[in-house]
């Protein structure tokens, strides 16, 4: 019998609808040291994405569409920042988040935005 195999997310996965037109993307450069999963929701530092991390100071910018390491260099992110629908159980946020509230928050901001976890 073959091992078994676990497939990583795929880019954009979790996005179940749109605003037409790309009205609902943008781009962001992830901050350095980061290794993000698609799906992560994210926050500005000092201009770049950074993982949110759901302290009441934080402010979430949106969600990225593709996974960013960012171990070696930058690199620059499609986002949805605007206007979107996603499924709530595909989103990523902090690895500490054991008893859920940062994603509770995330999606709570996320609403703010338009972009409505579902």
């Amino acid at each position: 019998m073959p091992d078994k195999f676990t497939e990583a997310r795929h880019p954009a996965e979790f996005v179940l609808s749109e605003a037409n037109g790309k009205r609902s993307r943008g781009q962001v450069t992830v901050a350095a040291a980061q290794d993000l999963p698609p799906g992560t929701i994210f926050q500005l530092a000092a201009g770049k994405a950074v993982g949110f991390g759901g302290d009441s100071d934080d402010t979430v910018a949106g969600i990225l569409l593709y996974p960013a390491d960012t171990t070696v260099a930058e690199v620059d992110v499609a986002t949805l920042v605007r206007d979107a629908e996603v499924n709530s159980a595909i989103l990523s946020v902090p690895e500490d988040d054991s008893d859920g509230t940062v994603l509770a928050a995330g999606i709570a901001q996320l609403a703010a935005l338009g972009i409505i976890a579902r």
